[in-house]
């Protein structure tokens, strides 16, 4: 579980980062387009790959602490026993879903990373790679989930 919480912890640092680099592009842009006269050219894009980042990056936050949609229905319905099996078979296929996922970006991010942004020197690639890393922490906590029959890991604000 020390493993967990180191990952969750640094994700939670580059979510916030990435997230607050996106408000911050996004405001900089406004103030200088419409007060200033002036736009800073690549302003737009990188605030859209930061968002990218911050969606990617927040996904196993959310799933670790259990705050991701989910449907409960077999959770109420079968007894205790059963809905920890059908949570773990739950579990081993979205991380069969999410290994497909990881293994198609990995080659679109390949394939795409000689290509340049419009208005920076940076790979396309680059939109790619917070997927596979969001892919493989979910892979890592499902997994961990299927071990102890959870995948909620790391206890919210409310269960403190």
């Amino acid at each position: 579980m020390l493993l967990i919480r180191t990952v969750d912890i640094l994700l939670t640092v580059l979510a916030c980062t990435t997230a607050g680099l996106v408000v911050g592009l996004v405001t900089a842009e406004v103030i200088g387009r419409y007060f200033l006269g002036s736009s800073i050219h690549f302003a737009t894009e990188l605030a859209q790959l930061m968002f990218v980042w911050t969606v990617f990056l927040g996904m196993p936050l959310a799933l670790v602490r259990g705050r991701h949609v989910s449907i409960t229905l077999a959770d109420t319905m079968l007894p205790p026993a059963m809905a920890t099996q059908v949570r773990r078979l739950a579990m081993a296929s979205c991380i069969v879903l999410l290994a497909v996922l990881g293994w198609k970006c990995w080659e679109l991010m390949l394939f795409n990373w000689d290509q340049r942004l419009n208005t920076m020197r940076l790979s396309a690639g680059l939109y790619y790679l917070p997927v596979i890393i969001g892919a493989a922490a979910c892979m890592v906590i499902l997994a961990a989930g299927i071990v102890i029959g959870e995948y909620r890991l790391v206890a919210g604000e409310e269960d403190a």
